[in-house]
């Protein structure tokens, strides 16, 4: 079947490595990409008390945040959907696009609300992206490469885990927060560059039978009940919130069914259990590690470089994790390693409760999270391998969409649930370190149902389809 008749282009001839032609520019150019998305959401975290400080607007700073997300769902499901009908082009260039308009509203932001429509605009582009890079490796890499690659893109975090927040506070001391933005803006700009020639060959004629408006209406759909969901967990509680947050659970789980393979929602065998598991490990794992800062910070009353090191011990353990898979994963089961993955995750959270005790060492954190960041890459990369590799021809974008979908909307309810349950605490620390507790000890038990869902994770790798030519 050629490229005129709808089929997939043949991926490339297997080389030995990422950094050998004919890989090794489209290798760069998607590393490039994710560690732009990662310095400006980790550059911004840090910066945005400055930003507060000289716009104002602090009523509105978790917006900056929530808005973000709810434009990220819009462009994860638009760019999958995209990169099925047209190639990963489209959706990158439009990422791109939208994201460097993003960043340069972010640094010319005269206003607080112009500010946080610039992150709703880096949120849609960071979406598109995500779908784009996905596809690129689905349909470019050959099978043998995927694991490698994946494990490449946890390891694109972990350079800017170490001096993105560290680099983004002295830029902004010196040349003041708006270069923290305007900064970035070559990365993706180099990336489009590099990318551009190795995609251009995967484009692909669109097909009537989808139909990309009711995908539009679903993820808009979800975008909206996911932002009720977070409008009413971060209200007072009261009946007029928690019925706003009741019909935006309904409206989202509505939408992510239909924007799921079938059986999501139930866990069925196959990806529809995978993507289930991935939202279930990024709620629980996001859920403590929100909160972590508060916890050690003002629960246990710790200097603030106790929290940088457990996130640095998380940012490794997570790139080291997701090495080991691509080393194991052409022997071990797809199923075991998400399962040991899972296992450590809880043994980290575990750790992290007994953080909570007067009596314990809340040094323990740094090491304990550090494991649950090997969990991390142990369970999150055979996840995305196992969708990639399962995912119907021509459909990989519908099909990594929705994993990430799930993986963002877990993040999201994850943070949602906590705001909750920790914030009806006081400022008493003792009544602190009980609720933050407690919520540990609830995503904890979220982990377990991960680990039952995870039975339905398929066990092996599918044997390769074969491709065919342009």
């Amino acid at each position: 079947m050629s490229e005129a008749d709808g089929g997939a282009p043949r991926p490339m001839p297997k080389p030995t490595g990422l950094w050998r032609p004919p890989y090794r520019r489209l290798t760069a150019g998607l590393l490039l990409v994710v560690a732009a998305a990662a310095f400006e959401s980790l550059a911004v975290a840090t910066i945005l008390p400055l930003v507060v400080r000289d716009l104002g607007g602090l009523a509105l700073y978790g917006w900056a945040f929530s808005l973000f997300t709810l434009a990220n769902l819009l462009g994860i499901t638009l760019g999958g959907s995209a990169a099925d009908r047209r190639g990963p082009v489209p959706p990158l260039a439009a990422g791109i696009g939208v994201f460097l308009i993003g960043l340069a509203g972010g640094g010319l932001a005269p206003t607080m609300v112009v500010l946080i429509a610039s992150r709703a605009c880096q949120g849609l582009g960071s979406g598109l992206l995500t779908a784009a890079v996905y596809v690129a490796i689905g349909r470019s890499y050959a099978d043998s490469l995927q694991a490698r690659m994946l494990a490449s893109l946890s390891s694109a975090w972990v350079i800017p885990g170490l001096v993105g927040p560290a680099a983004a506070g002295l830029l902004a001391a010196h040349l003041g927060w708006r270069w923290v933005f305007l900064g970035l803006m070559p990365l993706p700009l180099l990336a489009a560059l590099l990318l551009w020639s190795p995609l251009t060959p995967l484009q692909r004629r669109p097909e009537t039978t989808r139909h990309p408006g009711r995908r539009f209406a679903d993820a808009a759909q979800l975008t909206l009940g996911v932002g009720l969901v977070l409008t009413g967990l971060s209200a007072a509680l009261a009946w007029s919130t928690v019925g706003m947050s009741l019909v935006g659970v309904g409206l989202s789980l509505h939408a992510f069914g239909r924007l799921t393979p079938p059986g999501t929602l139930r866990a069925a065998s196959g990806i529809p259990a995978t993507i289930a598991t991935m939202s279930l490990l990024t709620l629980a794992f996001f859920g403590v590690d929100v909160f972590l800062p508060l916890a050690l910070t003002t629960g246990r009353h710790q200097p603030v470089w106790v929290s940088g090191l457990a996130y640095t011990a998380t940012a490794v353990g997570w790139a080291a994790g997701a090495w080991a898979v691509e080393r194991l994963a052409a022997q071990q089961s797809r199923r075991r390693l998400v399962r040991t993955g899972l296992l450590l995750v809880a043994l980290g959270m575990g750790v992290m409760v007994t953080t909570t005790w007067p009596a314990s060492p809340a040094l323990l954190a740094i090491p304990g999270w550090g494991g649950a960041g090997v969990g991390m890459g142990l369970a999150y990369t055979p996840i995305s391998l196992t969708v990639l590799e399962r995912a119907p021809q021509g459909h990989e974008g519908m099909a990594t969409a929705a994993m990430q979908l799930g993986d963002r909307i877990g993040t999201a309810f994850g943070a949602g649930i906590g705001g909750v349950i920790i914030g009806t605490a006081s400022h008493d620390p003792t009544m602190l370190n009980r609720n933050i507790s407690s919520h540990y000890l609830l995503m904890l038990t979220v982990m377990g149902l991960g680990g039952w869902v995870a039975r339905r994770v398929p066990d092996r790798a599918m044997p390769a389809a074969p491709r065919t030519s342009v």
